[in-house]
């Protein structure tokens, strides 16, 4: 038999509801959240302690350990800010990731629009292997690409991507 009580969601699944409905918290905030939703105050304050230094970690860890590559081209920093506002609002956020992908690979995002463009060309799919652009991380990935285009037949395609990786080992 099911009981007819619903499950109490613990200290973590309440805090991740608080900072979810509020954009801009506050102690304040917090304080009146844990006493009216009955949230245990120690794990609660625990729980936002845990998240405050994951995203410190976040930011301050990967490849670029939260700087800017020393070699970063501007106009990739660009392009790369661009597309990971897809992925968040936050500026801090946006910016550590693009540091990461150019200091792993400082063409990344040029590579990336290479990729996406010649994909549009090739269409669906069903004419080409399909790839998953998030694997084209490095020059060597994209020369593999290239390599199996042209064992399928897309010799132009094959063709501007050795173009792009012979520019970029310029």
């Amino acid at each position: 038999m099911i009981s007819k009580r619903a499950k109490k969601k613990t200290a973590r699944e309440q805090i991740i509801e608080f900072y979810k409905a509020n954009k801009k918290p506050s102690f304040r905030k917090l304080k009146k959240f844990i006493k009216v939703n009955n949230v245990n105050r120690k794990e609660a304050y625990d729980e936002s302690c845990e998240f405050a230094k994951r995203y410190v970690e976040f930011l301050t860890g990967g490849r670029s350990q939260g700087v800017p590559p020393k070699d970063m081209i501007k106009e990739e920093e660009a392009k790369g800010i661009l597309v990971e506002y897809e992925h968040t609002p936050y500026q801090d956020d946006a910016n550590k990731i693009v540091w990461d992908h150019l200091a792993e690979v400082q063409h990344y995002y040029t590579m990336l629009s290479h990729g996406e463009k010649i994909l549009d060309e090739i269409g669906d799919g069903s004419k080409a292997p399909k790839v998953e652009l998030k694997k084209i991380k490095t020059v060597k990935a994209l020369a593999d690409l290239a390599n199996r285009l042209d064992k399928k037949g897309f010799y132009k395609e094959a063709e501007e991507i050795d173009n792009l990786v012979e520019s970029i080992n310029e």
